[in-house]
């Protein structure tokens, strides 16, 4: 990481400064969180005022991922994302809400207004629909398969954010 590309915050977040982030007086970040280079983030949305984008703690946005909140009949809502969460490169996501301990790999297409439950892992090249919802404990296929992610999943996504963030370059364990 250069130093000289990215800013990072009081909070320990850590944002690379070649991002298209619009309206960031409406964007909520928790802190410990990574923002890589030409990620989009539409807080400009906001129709009230109020944040229109929350993230928690100890996420991690990939190269040119785009996070835009649902639109319904020219209306903005808010997009919330907790902790934990994983987002791969050149995925997009307009979801109502993604859970904490959540991984989206790379090329993965998010609806608007979906709901991404805790604890799940969503394979690269996936597409989730508008309006779906994916259960906890998930792992989701490209084809739309759905199998069960076990139980040590909670913990070994919270261990690689972690790890992620503190700078190592490691595969997933999942």
């Amino acid at each position: 990481m250069q130093a000289q590309r990215y800013l990072t915050t009081d909070s320990g977040n850590v944002i690379c400064k070649t991002n298209q982030i619009k309206g960031s007086k409406f964007i909520v970040i928790g802190g410990k969180t990574q923002i890589e280079n030409a990620v989009e983030i539409r807080g400009d949305m906001s129709p009230d005022g109020q944040p229109i984008v929350a993230i928690g703690r100890y996420c991690f946005f990939g190269p040119s991922s785009s996070l835009i909140p649902p639109v319904r009949e020219e209306r903005a809502y808010p997009l919330k994302i907790g902790s934990f969460v994983y987002v791969g490169e050149n995925s997009k996501i307009q979801a109502a809400t993604i859970g904490s301990h959540v991984v989206i790999e790379s090329d993965v297409q998010i609806g608007e207004f979906a709901i991404i439950k805790d604890c799940v892992v969503i394979r690269k090249g996936s597409k989730i629909p508008p309006f779906a919802v994916v259960a906890p404990h998930s792992i989701v296929e490209p084809r739309g398969r759905v199998t069960e992610l076990p139980e040590s999943g909670r913990p070994a996504i919270e261990l690689y954010c972690r790890q992620l963030l503190a700078g190592l370059s490691l595969d997933p364990p999942f």
